[in-house]
């Protein structure tokens, strides 16, 4: 995973973040820091990728305290749209197989898995967008993955949805 966090003054910082390699130091002020929202480490982590943003900062806070180990928690006041959590490119492709392993074996669809990538790869930030990730074929350069309320035939609205 990826933290990125714009600071007030448009300083934009990344920090590369694997939750179950940090270090038990740094778990332990992760469980420490749940203030009753949470109390162990898993439930930290369930509530980080779900975007949580207490469990966000806390993620951003660890990775600060890497720099400065005095900082405390309550100094770490951020606004609420600065913190972005993203997979990062490795986790982005076991993503992709995962859902091309699934679309093959039957689990899901082909036209879903398609909508499903498409929408991850319309998620990435300007300039993330790698050689050997084609869009898929559902959907057009500078598009949007087709909705499940569009016609299968034509790409458009069904005729169910239009008025």
């Amino acid at each position: 995973m990826i933290i990125r966090y714009t600071n007030d003054k448009a300083e934009k910082r990344e920090f590369p973040f694997r939750p179950y390699e940090l270090r038990s130091v740094e778990g332990e002020l992760i469980e420490a820091a749940g203030a009753g929202v949470w109390d162990t480490f898993d439930g930290w982590d369930a509530l980080f990728r779900r975007g949580h943003k207490r469990a966000e900062r806390v993620g951003l806070w660890v990775c600060l305290r890497r720099e400065n180990n005095a900082l405390q928690l309550h100094e770490v006041d951020v606004s609420m749209g600065s913190i972005v959590v993203a997979l990062d490119l490795g986790e982005r492709r076991e993503q992709r197989q995962q859902i091309r392993k699934e679309v093959a074996a039957g689990k899901i669809q082909a036209a879903d898995g398609d909508r499903i990538l498409a929408a991850a790869w319309l998620a990435l930030p300007d300039g993330e967008v790698e050689d050997t990730d084609p869009l898929p074929p559902s959907v057009e350069p500078g598009g949007k993955p087709p909705s499940p309320l569009d016609d299968d035939v034509t790409g458009g609205p069904s005729a169910a949805t239009s008025t």
